[in-house]
C-alpha cells in the first residue's frame, strides 16, 4: 500500500473554488488550565481549479482561546461546541491546506495521520476533557 503522504498533490490554494463542503473534522482540543480552550480542526472540501481539475482539500484551522467558564461535562458539551463555533466564526483560524486527487485518500489522511474525529464530542472525549 502506498504511503498516504505520497498521495498529497501540490495545488495553489488561491487558485481553487470550493464546489462543496464534505465534512468538518476535529483533531485536538486542549485546555490551558483556566477554562480557555484551543481547538484544532479541519474542513474537507471538494474543489476545482481553473483548469477544471477536481481535488479534495483538507483546510486546517486552529481556534485559540475559546472561553468556556464551566467544567466540560456530558451535559454541557453542546454548549461548549456552540461557544467554540461562535469563536471560530470570527475568522482568522485557517493556517494550511493539503490536497488529494481522491476523496478516500483525504479521509484516510484525516483519520490516520491527523487522527481527526468526525464529531466535536468524540474529540472532547479523546482529548480527555470528559470521561
Amino acid at each position: 500500500m502506498e504511503r498516504i503522504e505520497n498521495k498529497i498533490v501540490k495545488v495553489n490554494s488561491e487558485e481553487v473554488e470550493i464546489i462543496e463542503q464534505l465534512g468538518e473534522y476535529f483533531i485536538d482540543i486542549k485546555n490551558d488550565g483556566s477554562y480557555r480552550y484551543d481547538v484544532a480542526h479541519a474542513s474537507l472540501y471538494k474543489v476545482e481549479n481553473e483548469a477544471g481539475n477536481v481535488y479534495f482539500e483538507i483546510a486546517c484551522h486552529d481556534t485559540y482561546g475559546v472561553d468556556f467558564t464551566e467544567k466540560v461535562t456530558e451535559y454541557n458539551i453542546d454548549f461548549f461546541e456552540d461557544t467554540w463555533l461562535a469563536e471560530d466564526q470570527k475568522g482568522g483560524t485557517y493556517y494550511d491546506s493539503i490536497f488529494f486527487k481522491e476523496e478516500k485518500d483525504a479521509i484516510d489522511y484525516l483519520k490516520m495521520v491527523l487522527r481527526a474525529h468526525e464529531s466535536f464530542e468524540e474529540a472532547v472525549r479523546a482529548s480527555g476533557l470528559i470521561e
